[in-house]
């Protein structure tokens, strides 16, 4: 705490004599004093004494089962009838250890003023400024937090499924790059999309996209996932579309069809005397729809000519 009454984060370890005269020195094996000394290195500038697990077997330089074996040691340790350490448990699964408030003693320092410095009004900084020293002194990077997290509650290292994920995307062709960024509005992951199309031919994925808007499904990404596995049928809609209307591949050509294939009812064009010709229906030639061969439309021709 300053003069000015503002408080300045400053906290420091100090070593007495206590601790070899009271006894603790002799009554700890080597290895233990090793372990709370380098538990206690990690006091803040505010006072805060709480290293993770994961902080302080990094720092002993020994895999995490030794060290887990090294901490549980020194909390069951008794000095005076209570525990030098604690762990402090954690939702997140990256436990802590704190050391006991037995051992440690608060002192408040205070910082004397300058005999000869003129008592000048201390301005506070903004919050801005703040914030940019709270995050340059105590923040980590996001990738290393969530690094640790992943290794705390043993999940896959995010940063290598990042670089395996990219690998498969590179990997695709043209085709599935567009089929990628058509699963995206469907609200498909991206890991998702590129297991999908690694497992699946692009046209069987394309297919259940373009129906997709047809099926009103409630969860439409898990619907189009279920629908490109289980290659499913098209939706009532275009079923029946297809039944009325036959593609023309149906009378084993693509073109126009044969004139003995046409029904029988087409208009028919006759010469007219002065006028050209015209279209005339069957039915007005007097020929029988059902009989409307060329033959019959030849004798109705002859007989006008005459």
């Amino acid at each position: 705490m300053l003069p000015s009454g503002s408080f300045r984060p400053g906290a420091r370890l100090i070593l007495t004599p206590a601790l070899r005269t009271g006894g603790l020195w002799h009554a700890l094996p080597g290895e233990e004093i090793k372990t709370l000394l380098l538990l206690l290195t990690f006091l803040t500038p505010n006072g805060w004494c709480h290293p993770s697990f994961l902080e302080l077997a990094e720092a002993m330089r020994v895999p995490h089962i030794k060290a887990r074996v090294r901490l549980s040691r020194l909390a069951a340790f008794r000095w005076q009838g209570g525990p030098l350490i604690h762990e402090q448990r954690r939702e997140s699964g990256i436990d802590a250890f704190i050391p006991s408030s037995g051992l440690l003693h608060v002192m408040e320092a205070k910082e004397p003023a300058p005999a000869s410095a003129p008592d000048r009004p201390t301005r506070a900084a903004g919050r801005e400024a703040v914030v940019a020293y709270s995050r340059a002194r105590y923040a980590h990077p996001r990738a290393e937090v969530e690094q640790q997290i992943a290794q705390g509650m043993g999940w896959e290292d995010p940063q290598e499924r990042q670089r395996a994920q990219e690998e498969d995307e590179a990997r695709l062709t043209d085709e599935q790059r567009e089929l990628l960024a058509r699963l995206a509005p469907a609200h498909v992951s991206r890991e998702q999309a590129t297991e999908t199309l690694a497992a699946y031919e692009p046209a069987r994925i394309a297919r259940q996209l373009d129906w997709l808007p047809l099926r009103r499904a409630k969860n439409p990404a898990r619907f189009l996932l279920a629908a490109i596995a289980g290659d499913y049928e098209p939706p009532a809609g275009v079923r029946t579309r297809g039944a009325s209307q036959p593609p023309s591949s149906a009378l084993g050509t693509s073109g126009p069809a044969p004139d003995d294939l046409q029904p029988a009812s087409s208009p028919t064009r006759i010469p007219l005397p002065g006028a050209g010709s015209a279209d005339l229906p069957p039915h007005e030639l007097g020929v029988p729809e059902a009989h409307g061969v060329p033959q019959e439309q030849d004798k109705v021709q002859e007989a006008r000519g005459a």
